[in-house]
């Protein structure tokens, strides 16, 4: 198999001219991270109105954006990265961007839950082959010393496209209805995955790093060895659990509670906007412009503190796990909408550090033939855990308290995800120093 890292002029010849080279591969891939984030955040700021529309309980809401898109999202994405240590990753990049896309579109003509669930589900199907192949691609054309940076560039997509999803999403809902907010947000992404088919190329070949493919087997079998994966893992699914909670519910939570403030807000503004607008706004400062700004910070630290410690690949996540619990527990709790926005932003600033080490780590301390198989086995049990539990978690306990408390409560337990994922990242960081010597 082939070794994890290459010499910087090999890597600088990895992506073709005719495709713009290293900068138009990332600026593509940034783009593809963003609409993913854009069709999977959408639903969060429409569920109000969805609710309403189709007389859902929480319970089928926690369903709904957690455990629909997480039963194939993590199911597929094993499969879908073999496939990709295998074929051409732009082919199937770009397959899996129209289809996750046109089944969002498709979300707007949904009649029923359950037809709503099968299409999230379809969603989930298309966006599990984006991300291993993804950061497979950025690993192999990116020098180490660059590679959180690099990765933390690529993920800050997914804030981003919160940001567009929450804000954008809002306003459509309110100016066309839910549906239509639907199908404005999926069809982008058509036109992007005819770019990505057409003029990316993947860089295997020119690197050298077309050797046998290992399989699943023995891909899994290095993968058990190295305990600290599983700390990358582990930690990762604690952390994600109490982010993908609040971004489920906490739009729930000011619209139950501060209806009459946030129309009051958005009067101000223009006379046109509800309160699904002003909602939407304030997700997407949470979970887009903080959540952004949390990724490339965690980023250039990690890649800083890396030269002197490479155990600071687990270091970063952990601190940061734990810094940030307080704030979600004030987010929960305080009853004044803009101070629980505020600590709600502050919360996913500090616990977005912890993105880029973990990517960065987890892809470099395995062979360049394993990493979407890698990337595959991380998100999987990460998004099986933390979308399927948290969102749905939350939704049952809610549903169980009753009352006007009830989410509030729920989403405060939630943060307990923060110290547990801190214990994880910790534990592995002598581990991970062996694993990068070997």
């Amino acid at each position: 198999m082939s070794t994890p890292d290459l010499p910087m002029e090999k890597v600088a010849t990895m992506v073709p001219a005719q495709a713009g080279g290293h900068r138009y591969a990332l600026a593509l891939l940034l783009a593809a991270s963003t609409l993913s984030a854009v069709d999977r955040q959408i639903l969060n700021v429409l569920v109000e109105p969805i609710r309403r529309d189709l007389s859902l309980s929480d319970t089928q809401i926690g369903l709904m954006t957690g455990l629909a898109f997480a039963l194939f999202y993590a199911t597929m994405a094993l499969p879908l990265a073999r496939l990709a240590e295998r074929m051409r990753r732009p082919l199937l990049l770009g397959g899996c961007m129209a289809l996750w896309s046109l089944f969002t579109m498709v979300c707007g003509a949904a009649q029923s839950f359950v037809q709503l669930f099968v299409a999230r589900v379809l969603v989930g199907v298309g966006e599990a082959g984006s991300g291993p192949a993804s950061h497979a691609l950025v690993t192999d054309i990116t020098p180490p010393e660059k590679r959180a940076r690099a990765l933390a560039l690529v993920g800050s997509g997914q804030p981003l496209g919160a940001l567009i999803g929450l804000a954008c999403g809002g306003i459509a809902a309110d100016a066309f209805g839910w549906r239509w907010a639907f199908v404005l947000a999926g069809f982008p992404g058509i036109v992007l995955a005819l770019l990505m088919l057409f003029t990316l190329r993947d860089p295997r070949p020119a690197i050298g790093a077309d050797d046998a493919v290992p399989s699943a087997r023995e891909a899994l079998g290095v993968l058990g060895r190295k305990f600290s994966f599983w700390m990358f893992v582990t930690g990762s699914s604690f952390v994600s659990t109490t982010t993908l909670a609040f971004g489920a519910f906490f739009g729930s939570l000011l619209i139950r509670n501060h209806t009459p403030e946030l129309e009051a807000l958005a009067a101000r503004f223009s006379p046109g906007l509800g309160a699904t607008s002003v909602v939407g706004a304030m997700l997407a400062l949470a979970f887009g412009a903080a959540g952004a700004l949390g990724v490339i910070v965690g980023g250039m630290i990690a890649d800083r503190l890396r030269a002197r410690d490479p155990a600071a690949y687990l270091g970063v996540p952990a601190l940061a796990s734990l810094a940030s619990t307080p704030c979600f527990v004030a987010a929960a709790m305080i009853a004044a909408p803009l101070t629980a926005l505020g600590f709600l932003s502050l919360g996913i600033v500090i616990s977005s550090f912890a993105m880029a080490p973990v990517l960065a780590g987890a892809q470099s301390i395995v062979p360049v033939r394993m990493r979407a198989t890698t990337s595959a086995v991380l998100f999987l049990i990460v998004n099986f855990v933390a979308l399927g539990v948290g969102p749905l978690s939350v939704g049952i306990l809610s549903d169980a308290i009753g009352g006007a408390d009830g989410l509030r409560l729920a989403l405060a337990w939630s943060a307990i995800g923060g110290p547990l994922a801190a214990v994880a990242f910790w534990a592995g960081r002598p581990a991970l120093v062996r694993d990068f010597e070997a």
